[in-house]
């Protein structure tokens, strides 16, 4: 393990990934500025754990699914390193060098937070995602995560809420767009009606989200990398 300000955890929240889940590690296990990869099986009932024990990440196994913040907060809690990297399980066209992106600007000083976009041609939402900075890919120092109230990084919301504080303390944060990175839609992994309505939840709570923090307390501003 690098110094601890050096030294970078990868935390990946999984569930119902057995799919894809080990492709996503083998990148981030085989990357040189990689010091440990976490795994937070959140409640799965499928091999989505043992796929994830067949390789050198740590996994953290949980009975019940308790929601994509609360199993990020459960892999910060078991993470050395002061650069914290969260990957989505469910990526497809991920590489190492897109990997290196997200990590150089946050380990070397310059950016506090940094979020890589997704090809997101196919979802009516890719304008909204770019502009409030919706992603799952992102790189940013501890202090950021810690100096988020614990209610507001609980579930699918907590991308909003890192990107409010962020700018509320004034500090750096980039995004930059990534042809050729996308993801399972929810539809394809769990037949249409399911999906669907996962994806209105989310898109539910993260609507009370952004008035919550954006409309009442005020806008926050992202910088744009390109």
């Amino acid at each position: 393990m690098r110094q601890q300000s050096q030294a970078v955890s990868v935390i990946i929240p999984a569930f119902e990934e057995e799919s894809t889940i080990r492709s996503i590690i083998t990148v981030a296990e085989r990357h040189p500025l990689v010091d440990e990869v976490i795994v937070v099986d959140d409640g799965s009932t499928d091999g989505t754990a043992d796929a994830a024990r067949t390789t050198s990440a740590i996994v953290i196994e949980r009975k019940e699914n308790q929601g994509k913040g609360s199993a990020m907060n459960a892999g910060v809690r078991q993470a050395k390193g002061d650069v914290l990297v969260f990957l989505d399980a469910d990526l497809t066209g991920f590489t190492a060098s897109m990997l290196t992106s997200l990590i150089q600007p946050v380990r070397s000083g310059r950016y506090d937070m940094f979020t890589l976009i997704r090809d997101r041609y196919m979802e009516p939402i890719q304008s909204l995602s770019n502009k409030i900075n919706i992603g799952g890919e992102r790189a940013l120092r501890r202090a950021l995560w810690s100096a988020v109230p614990a209610e507001e990084r609980r579930g699918f919301d907590v991308e909003l809420s890192l990107n409010y504080y962020a700018s509320t303390l004034g500090k750096k944060v980039g995004v930059l767009p990534v042809p050729g990175l996308d993801h399972i839609v929810k539809e394809r992994k769990h037949g249409f009606v399911r999906g669907a309505t996962e994806r209105m939840g989310m898109l539910t709570s993260m609507t009370k989200t952004y008035v919550k923090l954006y409309l009442f307390r005020g806008t926050a501003t992202v910088i744009t990398d390109a």
